[in-house]
């Protein structure tokens, strides 16, 4: 008889005292949520708080890693058409034509040889259109030629093959 008192004492304890998991699912946002007892530390993509009044846990996400979407809805194509590097490939010479937009830009040229060394730096002449660059006394290989706009230093490359 002892022994079956015991065990239901026993039962009895653990079915009284017995507590309940209540799982709860937040957006990086935050959330709120009530409940007799509360106590816990959440981590959402970050560090976030926890506050009780009135049986209400109130989370505060304080930083949110996430990704960013851009949409390009438009692009400017401020240099496309505007000059011409011809003959490429090469053997002598290059000539450099510019839009009539070019005409008063302060635009200035280097050309540098493969290792990225500087091989020639001149401004273009202002209110010209074409100019033609000699390269009869450079080696064969392959150059890049960078023009700039001195006023908004815009930039176009272009890969030069010298034969």
């Amino acid at each position: 008889m002892v022994r079956l008192l015991t065990a239901t004492m026993l039962l009895y304890g653990i079915a009284a005292n017995a507590q309940s998991i209540k799982s709860y699912s937040f957006a990086p946002a935050g959330g709120t949520f009530s409940t007799s007892s509360v106590t816990g530390l959440w981590q959402i993509g970050g560090i976030t708080r926890g506050s009780v009044a009135n049986q209400n846990f109130t989370i505060q996400q304080e930083y949110v890693k996430g990704s960013q979407y851009i949409e390009v809805t438009s692009f400017d194509n401020a240099g496309v058409n505007t000059v011409n590097v011809y003959p490429n490939p090469t053997a002598n010479h290059i000539n450099i034509s510019l839009n009539d937009k070019f005409i008063d830009a302060p635009i200035e040229y280097n050309l540098y040889n493969s290792q990225g060394a500087l091989i020639k730096s001149d401004p273009l002449g202002n209110g010209y259109t074409h100019q033609t660059l000699d390269l009869s006394d450079m080696n064969q290989g392959v150059y890049l030629l960078i023009l700039t706009d001195r006023r908004t230093s815009q930039s176009l490359k272009f890969r030069i093959i010298k034969n």
